[in-house]
């Protein structure tokens, strides 16, 4: 059985060493592995460095197998050894991952969860959180979309706030444009309501007080 050495035992990071990988997960996972690389890139500078890292985080089950079959297949010839990049390109081997363990389907999964994700009693910025991942992963990441992705923010968003966008006299017309202000106009709302809330409790209190 091929071995890969522990990347995380030569390393002194701020950043958390990635979990190990066993099949499940996908997307966690190479985030956190991508995020690893990003942090220590002084170290895992080579592609060879960048896969070895990538190999060393995957454990058992069907990700244990892809990556004793790759190693055995680089490997095979001898004079790999003496190479640079004896595991191949990079992003080569970034293709080789999503297309072994992402799911052909998460880019219409993603959309119906956008179609559905609703903003709700929380805040805006918490909204943008989930929205963010799921357009990625929908493949909307591109300027070319935005017309698309500000359709299912006025969808989406509390419906006040959405009509406080159309009442600027300076309406956005990009993605980020709608995104920063909706953050801006739910972050006003979120202050005034708790100064309401306040008041309120301050004069309830006062009123005990005086009885």
């Amino acid at each position: 059985m091929a071995e890969t050495p522990d990347m995380s035992s030569s390393l002194k990071s701020f950043v958390r060493a990635p979990s190990v990988f066993d099949g499940k997960d996908y997307d966690t996972w190479i985030r956190q592995v991508k995020l690893y690389i990003r942090a220590n890139h002084t170290m895992i500078s080579t592609d060879d460095k960048k896969i070895l890292c990538f190999l060393s985080y995957m454990g058992g089950g069907i990700a244990g197998t892809w990556k004793n079959n790759f190693i055995n297949s680089k490997l095979a010839n001898e004079e790999n050894d003496e190479l640079e990049n004896a595991f191949g390109d990079y992003e080569a081997f970034l293709e080789k991952l999503d297309e072994s363990f992402r799911d052909p389907n998460e880019r219409d999964k993603a959309l119906t969860k956008i179609e559905q994700l609703k903003q709700g009693g929380r805040s805006a910025t918490d909204f943008f959180v989930d929205f963010e991942i799921l357009r990625r992963r929908a493949g909307l990441g591109d300027r070319a979309h935005d017309m698309h992705l500000i359709k299912y923010l006025k969808m989406n968003i509390r419906k006040d706030i959405v009509n406080q966008v159309f009442q600027t006299t300076d309406m956005p017309r990009t993605y980020e444009g709608w995104k920063d202000l909706i953050v801006k106009l739910d972050n006003l709302r979120i202050e005034r309501d708790e100064f309401f809330k306040n008041l309120s409790n301050s004069r309830t209190q006062t009123m005990l007080t005086q009885k």
